[in-house]
């Protein structure tokens, strides 16, 4: 009988690292007692709410124990209402699941938060030889 992947090497997982590796997706909390707040999103499942368990807790009565959780779904992320009674919105129109974009207001509780995916910028141009020569002459030039 074939075992489990290991967490390492779950699809998910590997995508998700493929995913990060080019990419920076974040909350920015724009409204609320933790304003200005920025979390960066670097794993597959993400909750937030007021209760024990979650990963961004909140202080809002308004807000469920556990009211959304972020989905990373192989291109990027979803968010998904947990069943709670106040409900969540993304830019405005109430929602269950979505698929999100960059730019887009989630609102749940007296909570505003922005999601934002960034490009991760890469090294262009820089080449190392085997010894590594190369890469520590490329370095010092773009030092100059």
């Amino acid at each position: 009988m074939p075992s489990a992947p290991k967490p390492s090497e779950h699809p998910v997982h590997s995508s998700l690292a493929s995913f990060l590796a080019s990419h920076r997706p974040f909350l920015v909390i724009l409204a609320g007692p933790a304003r200005t707040l920025e979390i960066e999103l670097d794993q597959a499942r993400f909750r937030i709410g007021r209760g024990p368990g979650v990963d961004l807790s909140l202080d809002d009565p308004e807000l469920g124990r556990a009211h959304a959780e972020l989905r990373f779904a192989g291109a990027g992320f979803e968010l998904v209402d947990l069943g709670s009674d106040g409900g969540t919105r993304i830019n405005g129109a109430l929602t269950t699941q979505d698929t999100l974009k960059d730019g887009d207001r989630l609102q749940m509780g007296r909570q505003l938060l922005e999601f934002v995916i960034e490009a991760r910028e890469q090294l262009s141009g820089i080449a190392a030889d085997d010894d590594g020569a190369g890469l520590e002459r490329d370095l010092a030039a773009l030092a100059r």
